[in-house]
């Protein structure tokens, strides 16, 4: 058996622990530094001011502090394997920490300039100081599924946990003349963690076998929280220490740059910061991520914490819950996309959330972070002169603002105290556009600094554009929409399972990329379907496999669309909304999802051609599916090798294979025209152009001519199988005495048809020389036209 049973499945998070396991302990050795070089200068300064009484000199337990904060890690990995059977392993695991808990008497020391903070002291020094209380939790969620010619795999694992914040350390160092300082919020050294897991394994004429990975679930959270349970930063390069430097380096969880402001009573501390990591194993294809992203506020004060807060409020809420980015239209009819708006106001917690903006006049200054640059504004618009500037930009009505006092790409700064009368609105350029904003308030009257959060949420100082729970840059509305945000959080997610019972799930979309979306010119929808057309521009349902036609001649429209025996979701488009070339050896002729975005890409998928062809054809062939295995520019109609076309009956990855769909409508005319009369004459013509098309278009996506019952071929196996499934042909019988039917679906799985066979009589057999043997009949299953669509283009 190939499957790895979990090495696949959570490759990524080894690898990410692999880069970072050197890194604790460094940083706990240089605190260990720092607190021995803070010991020894209290020891050597005896002129220190007269301490609380009990207090070791330089010690002062007047010190409150407050800490919010949280850290997720979203991984996700689309490998297939580059040898043997192609298998293919895909993961999503998200895990978050999150942190909010506060102590209304800790101790800090002072010596000079130094000013230096730990929330676990010497036991001797408990008594003066209270332990940190509020909520640490941990929540962790992972699938990983894979694929080999031999079988399949299947893991869900969960866990969580909830710490003690009073074994949280939570150090601060920070030296007010050169305005530089450093934190760490240490794990805590003792806990535990709950964990679920389950495996289910199927290999190929075996039954599934369910396997419990609890123990798994729980050593890979815990390696995760190795990973990611301590937060440090400083607010100055640290190049001058190698080691730190290395750190920094090495970390992919840490490494930014933090805010530390030294308030009139204290300091504030603001860090957030996000980082990915991607690798993808040797001997395979596609991509393995985790993406870091970190949020802290720390408050440190030696009086009354203050009691207000700055919030970064939606101007309106439900459109805020409903926000959904668009870009311009694809009919070029606007410049710019839908837009959303935000206001800062100031609350009184202390006061049970009482607005008192009006009495504490503020500075305002957004800023516009994390911002999108993805080519073009959906997956395949605009074709030329595709921009990559920001996804999101301050609206023209927040420039024109008479309380605005300056602005840049990225940042609106109101008049001093107007903080009040200044919203930041925001225009979206893309249809996946996605950003935060974030607010810095300064109260000018109480000289208090302030990060805006948003409302019921303390410890995230930003606001997603758009709302972003869990974390894939996709909207949470679209998500909830689409039946997918409790399905999974993977924006690489592509198991399209309808229509069921193809050959596999999947279309070769990502989540990310039917949410970005595409222009079209029109589509046919299979029935339950969430699909979104609005405009010309196309949001795709992922629960449903979508394909694109170029079908400039009508016969699609005309002949396949009214019956779709594929049960696909079909979408036209122009050789405009594709890459067209005419070179049909070319990777890129025919590419649809062009503007992609790298990170959300699996592989090109492509648009199918379908043409009305001039003349007859001496075989008396109406229809081909052509291959470009030996074709060359058929626009330019060069010369075939053997002076026809190759023709596709079925193989893999057909779509990404068949260049173009010929259908010869003349060779039709002149069939009707020597075998009908009158009405009789458009019956036939009709019947069997749709017969035509929908048995190319068959090919094209996958479907092989009917085999034999032995699974052989030869002539006499094209008019066996179900007799209206439209990958039969017809017997020389039924032409000659025109029965002729309507053939306008694909055979399934689970149907049946009858063989009449002529078994041998005379010698041997043990009837009489001469004597009549009745006819036999025989059932065979369906050749399972349905069951071989496959529609998904892989990577190489």
């Amino acid at each position: 058996m190939k499957i790895k049973f979990f090495v696949l499945s959570f490759l990524l998070l080894l690898f990410i622990a692999g880069v970072s396991q050197q890194q604790p302990g460094n940083m706990q050795q240089f605190l260990k530094d720092a607190k021995a070089k803070a010991d020894a200068i209290k020891k050597s300064s005896p002129n220190q001011p007269q301490q609380p009484p009990g207090l070791p000199q330089g010690d002062d337990n007047s010190w409150k502090i407050m800490v919010s904060f949280t850290r997720t890690a979203i991984a996700s990995s689309n490998l297939t394997s580059i040898s043997g059977c192609r298998s293919t392993s895909k993961s999503s695991n998200n895990f978050s920490l999150q942190g909010n808990f506060s102590s209304d008497q800790v101790i800090a020391f002072t010596n000079g300039d130094d000013f230096q903070l730990i929330t676990v002291v010497d036991d001797d020094l408990k008594k003066f100081m209270h332990p940190l209380k509020g909520s640490y939790t941990l929540q962790s969620m992972g699938h990983a599924s894979t694929t080999s010619c031999d079988g399949s795999s299947n893991a869900e694992e969960s866990g969580n946990s909830n710490f003690d914040p009073a074994a949280v350390n939570v150090s601060f160092n920070y030296n007010k003349k050169r305005k530089e300082g450093d934190f760490q919020i240490s794990q805590p050294d003792n806990y535990s963690i709950q964990a679920n897991g389950k495996l289910t394994v199927h290999t190929k004429d075996n039954p599934s076998v369910t396997l419990n990975t609890a123990d798994h679930a729980k050593a890979s959270i815990e390696m995760m929280f190795a990973v990611c349970g301590i937060i440090f930063s400083w607010n100055h390069p640290v190049t001058k220490d190698a080691k730190i430097e290395q750190a920094l380096v090495s970390s992919p969880v840490n490494g930014g740059q933090a805010s530390i402001a030294q308030t009139k009573n204290g300091y504030e501390i603001s860090y957030s910061f996000s980082k990915t990591v991607s690798e993808t194993p040797t001997g395979y294809t596609g991509n393995s991520e985790i993406t870091y992203t970190t949020s802290v506020h720390i408050l440190i004060t030696n009086q009354q914490p203050p009691t207000l807060e700055a919030i970064i409020d939606p101007s309106d809420a439900t459109a805020y819950q409903d926000f959904i980015p668009e870009g311009p239209k694809v009919d070029g009819s606007t410049t710019d996309g839908n837009s959303i708006s935000f206001h800062v106001r100031i609350i009184d917690k202390k006061n049970g959330g009482k607005d008192v903006t009006s009495s504490h006049p503020f500075t305002v200054t957004y800023t516009l972070d994390h911002v999108s640059t993805y080519k073009g504004i959906c997956m395949n618009y605009p074709k030329q002169n595709a921009d990559e500037q920001p996804d999101l930009r301050w609206n023209r009505l927040s420039k024109a603002q008479t309380h605005l006092k300056s602005f840049t790409e990225n940042t609106l700064v109101s008049n001093t105290r107007e903080g009040d009368q200044l919203s930041a609105y925001i225009t979206s350029y893309d249809y996946a556009a996605f950003g935060i904003l974030k607010a810095q308030v300064h109260l000018d009257d109480d000289g208090l600094d302030l990060d805006a959060h948003l409302k019921d949420k303390p410890e995230e100082f930003f606001a997603n554009i758009p709302i972003d729970e869990n974390h894939n840059k996709i909207a949470d509305k679209w998500e909830k929409d689409v039946g997918m945000y409790s399905k999974t959080a993977d924006a690489d997610f592509d198991e399209d399972e309808f229509p069921k019972n193809q050959k596999r799930n999947g279309d070769g979309y990502t989540l990310f990329e039917e949410y970005r979306g595409f222009k079209v010119k029109d589509n046919l929808l299979a029935s339950g379907s969430h699909e979104s057309f609005k405009n010309g521009f196309l949001r795709m349902d992922p629960d449903y496999k979508d394909i694109f036609i170029n079908d400039e001649d009508g016969l699609f429209q005309t002949y396949y669309a009214s019956y779709n025996p594929s049960d696909l979701c079909w979408h036209y488009i122009d050789k405009d909304e594709m890459i067209f070339n005419s070179r049909g050896k070319d990777p890129e002729n025919r590419w649809t999802n062009f503007n992609k975005v790298q990170e959300h890409f699996y592989a090109r998928q492509y648009a199918l051609i379908l043409e009305k062809k001039p003349g007859l054809l001496p075989d008396g062939e109406v229809g081909h599916a052509l291959s470009y295995v030996r074709l060359a520019d058929y626009d330019t109609k060069e010369a075939i090798d053997d002076g026809m076309p190759v023709t596709t009956h079925g193989f893999d990855q057909a779509v990404k294979n068949t260049i173009v769909v010929d259908v010869y409508v003349e060779e039709v005319t002149w069939l009707a025209s020597h075998q009908r009369t009158g009405q009789q004459k458009q019956n036939y013509y009709n019947d069997i152009v749709a017969g035509t098309v929908i048995h190319e278009i068959g090919h094209a996506i996958g479907i092989t001519h009917h085999l034999r019952p032995d699974g052989s071929t030869d002539s006499v196996s094209l008019t066996l199988g179900v007799t209206d499934c439209s990958m039969r042909y017809e017997s020389k019988d039924e032409e000659m005495h025109n029965m002729n039917m309507l053939l306008v679906r694909y055979c399934k799985k689970g149907e049946t048809w009858k063989e009449v066979v002529q078994p041998p009589s005379g010698e041997g057999t043990g009837a009489p020389p001469g004597a009549t043997v009745p006819l036999q009949t025989i059932t065979h299953p369906s050749n399972n036209c349905y069951g071989q669509i496959d529609i998904k283009s892989d990577p190489g």
